[in-house]
């Protein structure tokens, strides 16, 4: 079992050719997963999909994330939802907990992270114990069997965790200690009861060993960070609650979601912004810009990317001396759009501290979460914020909706994916989870 860092991941990109693989090699892809690839961590990963009730893998080798989501097997299945009974409904593998130092890559919600870091930050004794001998799995209960319409998200107060074994050693280990708490609070072994307790113990005993002093029982977890967040359901929905003036918002990816049960807005609605920015939860505020002026300068630059992609689709514009990259914006100058003119402008202002007015063409792209915030609900209006976005600020595409990022790589000429790789490699933050 090993950590992946390098180009021996091949998750579904390996269908996909040269550009994916190319991404897997810069460990844009795949990093941070861990291989499974010995007959019995197979055989274990096997036996909690059948006790989940989900089909076994064919694959002898795979690579698993910190739920145990492998992009092989979900290639394999043509399916990314396959560790699930439906999307309300998701589930867990743990064969190690070192999955706790690994990435999530195919989060069903937008708390995920913090739900499994929950997981290993309160178990880890038993997991340890346990993934000895079998793997374990969780079922993510969040009292809603079946996502019917959106209103059904909004039911989601609190989410249960309930972890299983395929051999049941939780239960039966339970059951010893009991047994030997009755054995010991009697007081004749020649009565007839103390006999069968006796007998009971030996029985387990043979079965499962001896439990007394090992720690092997995972209580029920309740996760209650599901304020605010996103979910892939209905073509992505996010869930805003605890708004200052409207309460709660549904705001929906899916332009053609027809849901007549409740109000709800699309990510292209121009009100959204402004309304947010009413809520008090964003605001654009230059200041903040100061303080982070490499975002501001990916913002740029991803303009004149699209453009060099048009007229230079085989140069690595980041590998050009400063002098070379001037004389190719330069011979561009006539088609660099208006937004690139103004961020540039803007870049050059915050760098001189001239702060000034918030430029009404840009403004969209200066949004930023207010930083009062929990940072659960931060996360989320980042994520919401990319989108609206069109996931221009190619570090938060890929942060925050990496299936559509991998669909745009592959359409992108060299000049933007070199430089995608270059920005992510240098200012991407990996959602790993604590070490």
């Amino acid at each position: 079992m090993k950590r992946q860092t390098d180009a021996r991941v091949r998750p579904s990109a390996n269908k996909k050719g040269g550009l994916m693989n190319e991404l897997v090699e810069t460990g844009l892809f795949g990093k941070g997963l861990i291989m499974i690839d010995s007959p019995e961590l197979v055989r274990r990963y096997n036996d909690c999909l059948a006790d989940m009730g989900l089909q076994k893998t064919a694959l002898d080798t795979f690579n698993i994330d910190a739920v145990g989501w492998s992009p092989e097997i979900a290639a394999e299945r043509d399916n990314s939802h396959y560790l699930s009974h439906g999307e309300a409904n998701p589930l867990a593998i743990i064969l190690t907990p070192d999955q706790t130092r690994c990435p999530i890559y195919f989060p069903y919600h937008s708390y995920d992270w913090q739900l499994m870091q929950q997981v290993y930050d309160q178990n880890r004794p038993q997991l340890a114990e346990l993934t000895k001998s079998e793997g374990v799995w969780a079922d993510i209960d969040q009292d809603v069997d079946l996502y019917v319409d959106p209103g059904d998200l909004c039911m989601v107060s609190e989410i249960v965790v309930k972890f299983l074994t395929p051999s049941r050693v939780m239960e039966k280990a339970a059951h010893q200690k009991q047994l030997v708490q009755q054995f010991l609070s009697g007081s004749n072994i020649a009565d007839r009861k103390e006999r069968e307790v006796l007998k009971a113990l030996e029985e387990s005993n043979s079965d499962i060993g001896d439990m007394r002093f090992k720690s092997v029982v995972v209580p029920h977890m309740i996760f209650t960070d599901v304020r605010s967040f996103y979910t892939r359901s209905f073509g992505g929905i996010f869930v805003l609650r605890d708004l200052p003036v409207s309460g709660e918002q549904i705001v929906a990816r899916d332009p053609s979601l027809n849901w007549s049960g409740g109000a709800y807005r699309g990510v292209s609605d121009p009100g959204i912004l402004p309304l947010l920015e009413e809520e008090g939860v964003i605001q654009a505020d230059l200041s903040w810009w100061e303080r982070h002026i490499e975002r501001l300068e990916i913002l740029r630059d991803g303009y004149l990317m699209e453009v060099l992609d048009e007229t230079h689709p085989d140069v690595d514009y980041c590998s050009l001396n400063s002098a070379r990259q001037k004389g190719v914006i330069s011979s561009v100058k006539e088609r660099l759009p208006e937004e690139y003119i103004e961020l540039d402008r803007l870049v050059h202002r915050v760098r001189a501290g001239e702060l000034g007015s918030v430029p009404p063409l840009v403004k969209h792209h200066l949004y930023h979460p207010n930083s009062d915030l929990p940072a659960s609900s931060v996360e989320v209006l980042w994520h919401l914020l990319t989108i609206i976005g069109g996931g221009h600020h190619v570090v938060r595409f890929y942060r925050h909706d990496k299936d559509e990022f991998f669909q745009a790589y592959k359409t992108w000429g060299t000049p933007r994916r070199k430089w995608a790789e270059k920005m992510i490699s240098l200012y991407y933050e990996y959602r790993m989870m604590k070490r």
